[in-house]
């Protein structure tokens, strides 16, 4: 492999990314929505303290070979379900219903819209948590080795 395809892809993680990715992505949303909500916190310390643990994440995953991108699908997740619990509709589960989004008289346009916002903004957290992970944690790597 050259430099460059081992600085992107990295020598191991995609699979491992995208598990903790979907892991962090229903971690992130819960937390935010729970403990914000349950102890009437304001989300975003609660928002904050959830990437500060995905950049934590993608830190060891960049010192143990994990490339720019599996990172960035790493951080993926977690960004994605705190934007989601501070910026998207309601999501609430109904009991034998299944789970609603939204309030009951909105439209689909209007439910699709909403949830996509805050996807696509994830989109640009997901590069910047992820390349401030991966530079973190290659950062170690260089300081004090594998």
């Amino acid at each position: 492999m050259t430099r460059l395809t081992r600085t992107f892809v990295g020598e191991t993680g995609f699979e491992r990314a995208a598990a903790w990715s979907a892991t962090g992505f229903a971690l992130s949303l819960l937390a935010v929505h729970v403990l914000a909500s349950a102890v009437s916190l304001d989300p975003t310390p609660v928002a904050a303290a959830c990437m500060a643990v995905s950049v934590i994440g993608v830190a060891s995953l960049a010192r143990v070979g994990g490339g720019l991108l599996p990172g960035v699908l790493l951080s993926y997740g977690p960004t994605a379900g705190v934007l989601l619990g501070v910026l998207g509709p309601e999501i609430r589960l109904v009991a034998g219903g299944g789970i609603a989004i939204g309030s009951g008289t909105a439209r689909a346009a209007a439910t699709a819209i909403a949830v996509a916002e805050p996807l696509a903004l994830a989109v640009a957290g997901a590069v910047a948590v992820g390349g401030v992970g991966y530079a973190v944690g290659r950062g170690l790597v260089v300081v004090g080795g594998r």
